[in-house]
């Protein structure tokens, strides 16, 4: 089973801490997280400026990845549909030596994707808490109550730091964590993106 791996988010002095993970087919090997652990904002606006300047830097081995380079965006992300906004999730495909330095966390196939369902039992390990250095993982679990077109709603709150974990049910990889209905400290509900809905427009 591939591994979460802790995540910083940089940008312009700022550090947000989160998870990502690994996720391949055929040759291509993308870095997932969530836009917010570099931007630091609940919505980003679809707009480069946002990124300059900002990296993902691996907690444990300290592999920095600039999201923009010689002027090029190295990420993809989606619209959200109706919105000027992204999506709350990136996909950073890894040159051959990055994908070295993360090898041993493990990858999830693309062709593992799954369609999400009412009911589903579902869980997502990340870093809630996690500070400057790597902290053990932790798990949460649930159940999918209620899915509307990308949007994935989970019957137990999420936390700060799960931003960025692989949801999985028992059938197969569903999407990605990025937050919770409530705010701190009233955490209700987690939300999740689904891949199946995403899936063809992020992983490029």
């Amino acid at each position: 089973m591939p591994l979460p791996i802790p995540l910083h988010g940089l940008r312009d002095s700022t550090s947000h801490a989160g998870t990502g993970f690994l996720v391949e087919s055929g040759e291509k090997i993308w870095l997932v997280t969530c836009v917010h652990i570099v931007t630091g904002l609940k919505r980003t606006p679809k707009s480069a400026q946002y990124f300059y300047g900002g990296s993902l830097r691996a907690v444990e081995n300290g592999l920095t990845i600039c999201l923009i380079e010689n002027g090029a965006q190295r990420f993809s992300a989606v619209e959200f549909a109706g919105t000027d906004s992204l999506a709350d999730v990136m996909a950073i495909k890894l040159t051959s030596f990055e994908a070295d330095e993360l090898v041993s966390y493990g990858a999830y196939n693309l062709s593992t994707v799954v369609t999400p369902k009412v009911g589903d039992i579902v869980a997502a390990t990340g870093f809630p808490g996690m500070g400057l250095t790597a902290i053990n993982p932790s798990t949460l679990q649930g159940e999918i109550t209620e899915i509307v077109g990308v949007s994935i709603k989970i019957s137990v709150p999420s936390a700060p730091g799960y931003s960025g974990s692989a949801l999985l049910s028992q059938s197969g990889l569903i999407g990605i964590v990025h937050g919770d209905v409530g705010e701190p400290p009233n955490l209700t509900n987690g939300l999740a993106l689904s891949f199946e809905v995403i899936g063809p427009q992020l992983f490029v």
